[in-house]
């Protein structure tokens, strides 16, 4: 069956809203990474990773971003947008990058989770929080056109991905239960590939020519990456498991953007799949020949338990 990715875009929002669950409930409060109250500044990562790595970009226009750190809203409550567009005064908060007011998704004392504007240039810009009593706390946040982050089931940048499988755009399997535990997936075949939807944040800026996803280190083709329909932020990346991979369990995956140098990286999220282990494709190779390249979607796996001491 041949399979044109464009049918995986046009999700309707209610399946959306089933099938990233977890990208919502991260939206509206995740502190189990920082200590927010203690934060003198506004602190801004990635909402999707998380990753607090201060030798690369947080973050990239049209990112959805996590501000933390000690702020005042309306009564000291939580406030979570529930219309679109994203208003930019909630709770009596706002948020300001780079002189930019911020649509925002949530906030509350010690989180704010917003969207880094779109015309955001590349650089460290300021960011300013205004209180709902006119106090501003203000920090900075590292920018670049692209800066991947997927999201996990748990909302923590680790763990099960926040993902769907399909193989017909028409049934979708989640990659995650309730609990963000990993669910057992079908690897699917050459003739009839299964498809994984990752979800994340920092990516639409690159194309899929530019975007290398490896599951459990093996190169992953990528079909599409975009704008999810419906969410404001949120990105897209549709790729192809390899059937080889079929049996090996628990496996990490990990996208990269290779059109900027060093490569962006994601956080790593994993998923399980089952199956029985396909027969290995060998090669006969003569001793004294080198060879040089890379794995492939065709290429067999075996996962080999170390015996050296």
């Amino acid at each position: 069956m041949k399979v044109n990715h464009y049918f995986f875009r046009p999700l309707m929002l209610a399946v959306a809203l089933l099938t990233v669950g977890a990208f919502l409930s991260s939206l509206t409060g995740h502190t189990a990474q920082f200590s927010a109250a203690a934060q003198a500044v506004v602190t801004t990562v990635n909402a999707a990773s998380f990753s607090s790595d201060s030798t690369v970009a947080a973050v990239a226009p049209n990112t959805i971003a996590a501000g933390f750190g000690a702020f005042k809203t309306q009564n000291n409550q939580s406030y979570v947008a529930t219309s679109l567009p994203l208003p930019k005064l909630l709770g009596g908060v706002k948020v300001t990058v780079n002189g930019v007011d911020a649509e925002l998704f949530f906030t509350a004392i010690s989180q704010i989770n917003y969207v880094i504007p779109a015309a955001t240039p590349i650089g460290t810009v300021p960011v300013t929080v205004t209180n709902s009593d006119g106090t501003t706390v203000s920090g900075t946040v590292k920018v670049a056109s692209t800066a991947p982050g997927i999201f996990s089931a748990k909302s923590t940048g680790l763990g099960a991905a926040a993902a769907v499988t399909t193989v017909d755009g028409l049934i979708y399997k989640n990659v995650a239960d309730a609990a963000g535990n990993e669910l057992i997936l079908d690897a699917g075949t050459v003739a009839k590939p299964n498809f994984l939807i990752l979800y994340g944040t920092g990516i639409r800026n690159a194309t899929a020519a530019n975007v290398k996803v490896t599951i459990q280190g093996v190169p992953s083709r990528v079909d599409f990456v975009g704008a999810a329909p419906g969410f404001t932020g949120l990105d897209q990346v549709n790729v192809r498991i390899p059937p080889e991979l079929a049996g090996l369990g628990s496996l990490d995956v990990k996208l990269f953007v290779t059109s900027v140098v060093p490569n962006p990286i994601s956080n790593t999220v994993t998923m399980k799949l089952g199956g029985a282990i396909p027969d290995i494709n060998t090669t006969r190779i003569t001793a004294g020949l080198t060879f040089n390249g890379e794995l492939t979607i065709d290429d067999s796996i075996i996962d080999v338990p170390s015996t050296r001491q």
